[in-house]
């Protein structure tokens, strides 16, 4: 399993689904071209903003490409998301 390494963390503890949807907008606009990949921390829990963000990227142009936390054996697996940027 390779080390995954992450330029920034974005932690979503709390925010319901439509505001932590902005807020990843919000930052991958903000840090397109500088940043090279996103730690986004979703949580577990039932798992229904895990979807919801992972949903999200799928349609989001400056995303490259992105992993369950789990593949890479990350701390806190499927509760985090790795993001790769255009």
């Amino acid at each position: 399993m390779a080390k995954i390494r992450y330029d920034i963390m974005v932690d979503l503890h709390g925010l319901r689904g439509s505001e932590a949807e902005q807020k990843i907008r919000n930052l991958l606009t903000a840090t397109a071209n500088r940043r090279k990949s996103v730690l986004i921390v979703h949580g577990v829990g039932q798992g229904i903003l895990r979807e919801r963000i992972r949903h999200l990227l799928q349609d989001l142009p400056q995303v490259l490409e992105f992993r369950p936390g789990e593949d890479y054996l990350l701390p806190g697996l499927s509760g985090v998301t790795a993001v790769w940027l255009r």
